[in-house]
């Protein structure tokens, strides 16, 4: 089964030569590797162009700075695999990564594989390591961010294609709108427990930008008022649990601007809505 590792780029000089060279190094052999080139400017294109020469069969994509959800869709559009690796341009595989992802299947092919994953500083040191959370349901899972980041995952290209790709308007959230798309249109996932890339822990620069922190918490609570909606329809027993999770984001969200939170609770939640306490 071949499966394309896409690596959208953007100013990535340092790192992207060690996030392609574990692209190839991979135990599963029937790969392809496509970098897309979001524009950068520092001297990303000239170890791009180190790489094609170390990898033959490297592609690489020079795309028009667009945001890494654009990026990951032209990935997609010049991909061939049955399955999609999304890599981030700072961060390694493993090399048994994709292995041991297609080691899940069953008789039916996955949507999606949640995978563990190392968070890493800039030096390489492991710092901890997460599981995907799966034990409230995959729903509870994706209200709480527990099911893992887009390094850890791997998407079924077909599915991914049918349910619209990324959504290049969102500057957060990308992969957990995605993922919600694609379960939409198939509920079949498998977990992959054991830590198989490294995830750079990354500077958190919306936290110094009001603007942008205010849009972010927007987003997020957005998204998951729909899986909320979204679950509701095929899990009605889980309200309680989802509306919980709902609050808590919420919560949190009140900590940083009080004023949009309220907002967006009197609008969304039940008339009385009182949290329940455990």
């Amino acid at each position: 089964m071949r499966v394309s590792i896409v690596i959208p780029t953007y100013n990535n000089a340092s790192s992207i030569g060690r996030s392609v060279r574990s692209a190839f190094a991979q135990s599963h052999k029937d790969i392809e590797v496509i970098c897309v080139n979001d524009g950068s400017t520092d001297d990303t294109s000239k170890e791009l162009s180190k790489l094609q020469n170390e990898y033959a069969l490297l592609k690489v994509i020079q795309h028009e700075n667009k945001g890494g959800g654009a990026a990951r869709n032209a990935g997609l559009s010049a991909a061939n695999g049955d399955y999609i690796q999304f890599l981030d341009a700072d961060d390694e595989l493993l090399p048994d990564k994709i292995t041991s992802d297609l080691d899940q299947f069953g008789v039916d092919r996955p949507a999606v594989v949640f995978g563990a994953m190392q968070m890493v500083n800039d030096h390489g040191d492991v710092l901890e390591t997460r599981n995907p959370d799966l034990s409230e349901g995959v729903w509870v899972g994706m209200m709480r961010t527990k099911l893992g980041q887009t390094s850890a995952m791997l998407w079924h290209k077909e599915t991914a294609v049918k349910a619209g790709g990324w959504d290049e308007t969102l500057t957060s959230s990308q992969e957990y709108d995605l993922l919600l798309r694609v379960l939409v249109l198939n509920p079949h996932w498998v977990v992959q427990p054991e830590p198989m890339v490294k995830v750079e822990e990354r500077e958190d620069s919306v936290s110094r930008n009001a603007a942008k922190q205010a849009k972010n918490w927007l987003n997020y609570a957005t998204l998951r008022k729909r899986i909320l909606d979204t679950a509701m329809q095929v899990w009605p027993e889980g309200e309680t649990a989802l509306y919980s999770s709902l609050f808590d984001a919420v919560r949190t969200w009140s900590m940083h601007d009080r004023k949009a939170a309220v907002h967006f609770f009197r609008q969304h939640f039940p008339k009385g809505y009182r949290p329940v306490v455990s």
